[in-house]
């Protein structure tokens, strides 16, 4: 009876070892198969989205607009471009508009942008040249309709002193400007239209460097190059030039579908500021 005893205790305790092995071996396999998953998920990844790094990332408080300079390993289609365009939307979610240029290797011309407003959504993205073909991935671009690669954003605002409206207009510039330090990094350009006591005024605004002019020179469309006189503002700010003749530079601001701007920059010389203008909507 006793070696019966010892028998089923011993029967008992090789079976319960055997199911215990076996639940450990499924939890081995089931780790195993996951890491193997991750490893696998992880390489696809790296083989389909590209690399990038933030080359300069700036948030305009005055219009409550973010611009975004990318830099990629290599030129991405369409529908890899909208993964990093979507986080940064997700990242300026209570802005007014979000801005994003987009870089590849040995080239200072963006070749992409996009742009994000929340009151119309996701405009898709721009190629400034041709687009990617599927030799450059395999990945089939996104059926998204694009948009001008500039577009005009309005803003109103009340004076508190007399509760009179003063409206803005703004314009961002095609191209970026690249200076050196401490300037480097990318430069944003403006065109800012406001109307403010019955005055209508005309500024051109960088993001950083210093303007060292005293007038522009101007080409809308193909018509002939006009120059305009600018003044240095109050502040004696060194980012801001107000463009003389107003209403001369508006009206052809409204009847021009591009302009070329050539300025002088401090230490920089000259360089040229390229914008489409089409669409503006200006009845102040």
């Amino acid at each position: 009876m006793r070696g019966f005893f010892i028998f089923a205790v011993v029967f008992n305790h090789h079976h319960i070892m055997k199911k215990v092995i076996k639940i450990i071996g499924i939890i081995v396999a089931s780790f195993v198969a996951l890491i193997i998953g991750l490893v696998v998920l992880s390489i696809i990844t790296f083989n389909s989205f590209p690399e990038y790094k933030v080359r300069s990332e700036e948030y305009f408080e005055a219009n409550a607009k973010a611009h975004v300079s990318i830099d990629l390993d290599r030129k991405a289609p369409e529908a890899e471009l909208l993964q990093i365009a979507k986080f940064f939307r997700d990242k300026y979610k209570d802005s007014r508009s979000v801005w994003i240029w987009y870089y590849v290797p040995g080239s200072e011309e963006c070749y992409a942008t996009s742009h994000y407003r929340p009151d119309k959504g996701f405009e898709g993205i721009v190629f400034l040249s041709q687009t990617p073909s599927l030799s450059d991935s395999e990945v089939e671009p996104a059926n998204i309709e694009p948009v001008n690669i500039s577009k005009w954003n309005y803003r109103e605002e009340t004076n508190l002193m007399d509760d009179s409206k003063i409206y803005f207009a703004f314009l961002t510039a095609n191209n970026e400007l690249s200076f050196a330090f401490p300037y480097n990094g990318g430069t944003i350009t403006n065109i800012t239209l406001r109307y403010k006591e019955s005055e209508n005024n005309v500024m051109l605004k960088i993001s950083k460097g210093q303007f060292h002019a005293e007038s522009i020179r101007v080409r809308f469309d193909d018509k002939p190059v006009k120059t305009f006189g600018c003044s240095k503002p109050s502040d004696h700010s060194t980012t801001t030039l107000f463009i003389n003749n107003a209403k001369d530079f508006i009206k052809e601001l409204k009847n021009s579908k591009s302009a070329i701007i050539e300025s002088e920059f401090f230490q920089e010389g000259i360089r040229q500021l390229m914008f489409t203008t089409e669409g503006l909507e200006w009845n102040h």
